[in-house]
């Protein structure tokens, strides 16, 4: 179920008559914010809920959602190319920033990934500033039934699947994105 909302003066936000566990995506003001953490307690410690997502149980009420925003966002947009002159890329091709350091895998909110343009082209906007690797990999099978999906966030949305896409990155290019840094003109070898 969608439910869009926008939040208060204060920050404060309500959603109605939702059960099960869901993934909270944000659709920041501007490039130059990303998101810091979604986290929410429990009686032992906070719930990183950009990975784990949110549970809520019918009736229940669920309060303290903590999502914090940072300005300094940085963006990389450039354009996969075949590594041969002869060679084309595959139709559905996504491109992954994936955390250098592999201690890093639990933290959903410092990967991303979008889906390459007709012409080659990406951008990935709203990033926090860190050390990267960059993957450029085929689309999965449920995303090249449904073509309509603007995304393929399957991979990044769960632990095995980061630990993959770090496994796949190992060996690929690191790149160093500063706070409020726009790199453009990136070229990934496919």
């Amino acid at each position: 179920m969608d439910q869009n909302v926008s939040p208060n003066p204060k920050g404060e936000f309500s959603l109605k008559r939702v059960t099960g566990t869901y993934r909270i995506n944000m659709w920041l003001p501007s490039d130059d914010w990303y998101v810091a953490n979604m986290t929410i307690p429990s009686p032992s410690k906070l719930i990183d809920i950009s990975t784990a997502g949110l549970s809520v149980k019918s009736g229940q009420r669920v309060s303290n959602l903590n999502i914090v925003l940072k300005n300094g966002a940085a963006s990389l947009s450039g354009k996969v190319l075949p590594k041969s002159n002869e060679g084309s890329a595959p139709d559905l091709l996504h491109v992954y920033l994936i955390p250098s350091e592999v201690n890093r895998v639990d933290e959903g909110l410092r990967f991303a990934d979008i889906m390459v343009q007709a012409d080659g082209t990406f951008i990935l906007k709203n990033l926090a500033p860190g050390s990267y690797k960059i993957l450029a990999r085929p689309a999965d099978k449920e995303t090249k039934a449904n073509t309509n999906r603007s995304d393929d966030s399957s991979l990044i949305n769960t632990h095995d699947g980061r630990v993959l896409l770090m496994r796949e990155a190992n060996e690929s290019t690191v790149i160093e994105l500063r706070s409020c840094e726009k790199q453009t003109g990136y070229k990934l070898k496919y």
